[in-house]
């Protein structure tokens, strides 16, 4: 975290060498990359990696980050995958679903109806769309159906 040094009014950082500095930063891209989010991150604020990143650019790589936080979300997709599938015994796609939208930005599909909104879903992973108990629904897109929640 930064704080105002009273003495010289400038900004000094917790990991104030470039030894500790790298630590924090790979301890980061580990954390991203094992599919846990950034505010998650326990040893500083997720947002003050910001502050890192813009004073510290040779260490605190922003393309490495991202490139962390998509192998992450890949881990979370693969497990989608094998338990939509059916590879993963007691596997509960609408937790699965849920997690998703709630730390990787996914989101319902609203369809218009005659009475109002309804939220749909339609898993689709492989080039094949599954509903929840992990069985293909269909093997062509043409045949798509949406399923309301």
């Amino acid at each position: 975290m930064a704080k105002k040094d009273r003495a010289t009014g400038q900004f000094t950082f917790r990991f104030d060498t470039d030894e500790k500095r790298r630590k924090l930063f790979n301890e980061y891209i580990d954390h991203l990359e094992n599919g846990f989010s950034p505010a998650s991150f326990k040893p500083i604020y997720h947002k003050q990696i910001d502050n890192y990143c813009e004073k510290f650019p040779e260490i605190f790589n922003l393309d490495k980050i991202e490139e962390a936080k998509r192998t992450g979300l890949l881990l979370w997709e693969k497990i989608g995958q094998q338990g939509v599938s059916g590879e993963l015994k007691g596997f509960n796609v609408r937790a699965w679903i849920s997690f998703m939208q709630n730390n990787h930005g996914w989101s319902d599909k609203t369809k218009e109806t005659g009475v109002g909104t309804a939220n749909t879903f339609i898993l689709k992973m492989g080039g094949k769309e599954y509903k929840g108990d992990g069985e293909p629904i269909f093997e062509e897109e043409s045949e798509a159906e949406e399923y309301t929640l």
